[in-house]
């Protein structure tokens, strides 16, 4: 069950804040094989003088930037993680979002980090994901 904030300028537009939130989204079912339905997100417009980045560090060129921050459970590979990076880049290009413009980061977490509602842990309750068709077990984790 990831968490995703998406922070951007103020000024984008509704139409593009939400086909952003959509592609992030579909990457993530496509690469990392959330389902569908697990969709949490946060989408946080900010002034762009809030929005602070070095317009040149590692040597990429940056002008308007979106960052993304995904919180997700623990235990996926390095190369499934570079594969998401990707296909968001590419999504997001399709919407008008420069790649260079894209920041990710992710931030890993256990299953018992997690309450989805009325204070139940339910990521540690391989009964009730198993009844909703979530495996137990973390997609593209080596175990």
């Amino acid at each position: 069950m990831p968490l995703t904030r998406i922070t951007l300028r103020e000024d984008t537009p509704a139409a593009t804040r939400q086909a952003i939130a959509d592609a992030v989204h579909d990457a993530m079912t496509t690469v990392i094989g959330i389902p569908p339905g697990d969709r949490f997100q946060i989408i946080e417009r900010r002034s762009a003088d809030e929005l602070i980045f070095d317009p040149h560090y590692l040597g990429v060129d940056r002008h308007n930037v979106v960052f993304l921050q995904i919180a997700l459970v623990r235990g996926r590979p390095d190369e499934l993680k570079q594969r998401l990076y990707r296909e968001i880049a590419q999504r997001l290009a399709a919407v008008g979002i420069r790649p260079e413009d894209l920041v990710i980061t992710l931030v890993e977490n256990d299953r018992a980090d997690w309450s989805i509602g009325n204070g139940h842990a339910q990521l540690l309750d391989p009964e009730l994901l198993a009844r909703h068709g979530i495996s137990a077990v973390t997609p593209g984790a080596s175990h």
